[in-house]
């Protein structure tokens, strides 16, 4: 079964090596830069969590550059909505839920797993469509792309030694053939990479247009 028919019929496919290594201890290291500089807090869903940032640049490209491979891998046509990471350590826990209509095709990247202890990175599980669980575990640089939408996921207490942390990105996505686009495409925001603040906001409108790299039809030279 390719990656597609698993996508369709599962509504989740694991992808090793979805990232190279060294990409993802570049995206790693500027995650804990990020940290340093904006200080640490967690969210609603992992309220002690490390860090996590919303439309991070960098991220925020990742998402970008991602989208035609994860065409490819689901065979559908998609407009991206944001981006997202945290930074883990151990004693979190993320409670089972479903997503928003802007998560509703998302990839679950990780960056990095930096343990002393020789013990595995921190699983997700997910509800499957026919009722059975199942945990998945990534290495860095492994994914999985899922409907966040239909299958219910989460994450037991994170089990770790001293200074170890898991950097996750998630990169969602909206299918242009669906229901949420094109309401939900930038997360209803004017373009990707700009931040749901005012400044941010006007900064766009003052400036005009952001180029985007990844766009075939853009010549680089």
């Amino acid at each position: 079964m390719d990656t597609k028919d698993k996508f369709d019929s599962d509504r989740y496919v694991t992808v090793n090596n979805f990232l190279d290594k060294d990409i993802c201890n570049i995206l790693a290291q500027s995650t804990f830069y990020s940290m340093i500089n904006n200080g640490n807090c967690g969210d609603n869903q992992v309220p002690n969590a490390v860090y996590k940032e919303y439309a991070n640049p960098v991220i925020e490209s990742l998402l970008l550059y991602c989208k035609p491979k994860i065409e490819h891998l689901t065979g559908m046509e998609l407009a991206p909505t944001y981006s997202y990471f945290r930074i883990y350590k151990p004693g979190d826990v993320l409670e089972r839920h479903t997503d928003r209509p802007s998560c509703e095709v998302s990839a679950t990247v990780t960056l990095a797993f930096l343990s002393k202890e020789p013990v595995d990175p921190w699983a997700i599980y997910f509800k499957k469509v026919d009722g059975n669980e199942v945990r998945v575990v990534l290495n860095p640089g492994d994914a999985t792309i899922y409907r966040g939408r239909e299958l219910e996921h989460w994450r037991e207490p994170f089990e770790g030694g001293e200074s170890c942390f898991q950097v996750q990105a998630f990169l969602h996505y909206v299918d242009k053939n669906g229901q949420f686009y094109p309401m939900f495409e930038n997360d209803q925001r004017p373009k990707i990479g700009i931040k749901k603040t005012s400044f941010s906001i006007q900064n766009y409108v003052r400036q005009g247009d952001i180029p985007n790299c990844f766009d075939n039809d853009t010549i680089l030279h």
